[in-house]
């Protein structure tokens, strides 16, 4: 393509919009000029994910659901539970699946009366609709500080009937 007379991104809609010499440093060697330096670069790049994906095992170890770390970018992996980036939209989603959480909290827990207060953060995973792991602070009507809640949320498909709280829970201290 870089002999081509039309920029990179007609020819190719999701080309990235950056220059030739850019681009060039970061593709392999042909194998057609030089195999044993394209098997080189390839096992380098082999060896390089192997090595994110060891890290991002082994800082995953021990960690809910709640406290999922996102996977390398190059990972490949389907599925899962990764971080949710917070964003207004996202908030406005999540505000109502709290408070439905803390209705099922007062529901299990008779006596129990908390108000919501604020989204620490949340995970979340692909399903029929998006299951979320959120992690939020509520606040006893009766009391000045907040308590921190865990609360996962199957945000279903209105179809299936729009969503449903599997769990929530005062987040127990770290031991």
């Amino acid at each position: 393509m870089a002999d081509s007379p039309l920029p990179d991104r007609l020819v190719n809609p999701f080309a990235p919009s950056v220059k030739s010499s850019d681009r060039v440093a970061t593709r392999p060697p042909s194998p057609s000029r030089d195999p044993e330096a394209f098997r080189m670069w390839s096992y380098k790049q082999s060896e390089d994910k192997n090595k994110r994906m060891a890290d991002y095992h082994e800082r995953s170890k021990g960690l809910t659901v709640y406290d999922a770390i996102s996977p390398p970018p190059d990972s490949n992996l389907c599925g899962g539970v990764a971080p949710c980036l917070i964003t207004d939209s996202l908030r406005a989603r999540l505000i109502p699946l709290c408070n439905l959480a803390l209705d099922k909290f007062h529901s299990d827990n008779p006596g129990a009366n908390y108000v919501f207060e604020n989204i620490v953060k949340t995970t979340g995973r692909a399903t029929s609709g998006t299951t979320y792991y959120i992690t939020f602070e509520a606040r006893a009507v009766a009391a000045s500080t907040s308590q921190t809640f865990q609360a996962h949320v199957w945000d279903r498909h209105p179809d299936l009937g729009g969503p449903v709280v599997e769990e929530c829970k005062l987040k127990q201290p770290l031991t």
